[in-house]
């Protein structure tokens, strides 16, 4: 079966349920956030930090491209919460051969699942994310969503 893609807003539950249908299925689990501070040497806030969002999206893709080609297959690929901000991810994600899943959860869980975890300002970015990321990520690329509201 060709690489299963997760997409969805930070906090939602990409790389739990991911590594989870991984293990699942006998399939290979790749965290894009992992994959890309070990491709570039650093966290990916660093990555922010020295080239900007813009610098920081184009070494996502490369590196989101890099993982599909090395797990066509029997595999599942968490993304990064941002991946579907710009065209050329979403571009790449819709003409990928597999399935690509958004998991969607209700904001105010996911803050509180953020805060618990003590990324206050990962908190308190995330309903702005809800609001700018999912939409478009859900219509460009997702064929099947995935709402795990209230689950834990």
């Amino acid at each position: 079966m060709a690489a299963t893609v997760v997409v969805g807003m930070r906090g939602a539950g990409k790389s739990t349920l991911g590594r989870r249908g991984a293990a699942a299925r006998g399939a290979t689990f790749v965290d894009m956030d992992e994959a890309l501070e070990a491709a570039e040497g650093r966290s990916c806030g660093e990555l922010v930090a020295q080239r900007g969002w813009e610098g920081f999206r184009a070494a996502e893709l490369a590196c989101l491209r890099a993982q599909l080609h090395a797990h066509p297959r029997d595999a599942v690929i968490a993304c990064g919460g941002g991946i579907v901000e710009t065209q050329p991810a979403r571009g790449l994600l819709g003409a990928h051969d597999g399935p690509v899943v958004h998991v969607e959860r209700d904001v105010e869980d996911v803050v509180e699942y953020l805060e618990a975890k003590e990324q206050a300002q990962a908190a308190a970015q995330a309903a702005d994310e809800r609001v700018r990321l999912v939409p478009r990520g859900r219509e460009v690329v997702a064929e099947l969503v995935l709402d795990v509201t209230g689950l834990h």
